[in-house]
């Protein structure tokens, strides 16, 4: 899988925050779609044409048919090699680097084995990126969702 730009990472949270959140599924719909999404034959699930290749997004909600928070992979290298293990670093810190410098400090950090990095977004709404021995994961959080640092 081809990395995500860190320019491109921030560009989709960007138009995520700028919804009038609360949504549930089915008027979030219109958006995904507008956004150039395309539904797959799972309700939660999207498919999305990024410069860089395209990913499944997956959106996880409540009872109410409210969105919560929105997952899909930055990037996941082949393998887990050495050479993997350092783009995963390098690309990880790019994120970070770009983030800041679009939103600010980020309010939550953990340098932890799978470091996380955290922004408040507009609509009171949370971007955050999480590293891992196999993957970097991006999560957007709705006001509805459960960011539990803070």
């Amino acid at each position: 899988m081809n990395p995500l730009s860190a320019e491109d990472f921030v560009a989709w949270a960007d138009r995520l925050a700028k919804l009038s959140w609360p949504l549930t599924l089915d008027a979030f719909r219109p958006a995904a779609v507008g956004f150039g999404w395309s539904p797959t034959d799972r309700p939660w699930e999207f498919v999305v044409d990024f410069s860089n290749g395209t990913r499944r997004m997956v959106l996880f909600g409540g009872r109410s048919g409210g969105i919560h928070n929105m997952s899909f992979p930055l990037i996941k290298p082949p393998g887990e090699s050495a050479e993997d293990a350092a783009q995963l670093n390098e690309l990880f810190v790019s994120y970070e680097t770009t983030g800041t410098q679009a939103w600010g400090k980020p309010f939550y950090t953990d340098p932890s084995e799978d470091p996380t990095v955290a922004w408040r977004l507009p609509n009171h709404t949370v971007a955050e990126i999480v590293g891992g021995p196999d993957m970097i994961l991006s999560t957007f959080f709705t006001p509805q969702g459960s960011f539990i640092y803070g």
